[in-house]
């Protein structure tokens, strides 16, 4: 797991960051990371990202199951006919 991990980090995240960011830009985020605020976001970004799949998984994935339901009942609907 770790040999992936780092496979991604070296090789795949960096031909994405290089498809959407400049050399410079890419600059200035290794400075802001090293900043107290760019720390903080480092430190706290696992955190945050749980809490939001959390908000997704109880507010929003059901709202979309009932969408999808009821677009297959339409369509089971419509094929019958």
């Amino acid at each position: 797991m770790n040999e992936i991990s780092k496979r991604i980090i070296d090789e795949d995240l960096v031909l994405v960051y290089e498809k959407y960011f400049s050399q410079n830009e890419i600059n200035d985020f290794i400075v802001f990371y090293k900043t107290p605020s760019g720390q903080k976001l480092i430190h706290t970004a696992p955190d945050i990202q749980k809490e939001l799949r959390m908000i997704m998984m109880q507010k929003y994935i059901p709202e979309i199951q009932k969408t999808i339901k009821a677009k297959a009942e339409e369509l089971n609907k419509a094929e019958q006919k």
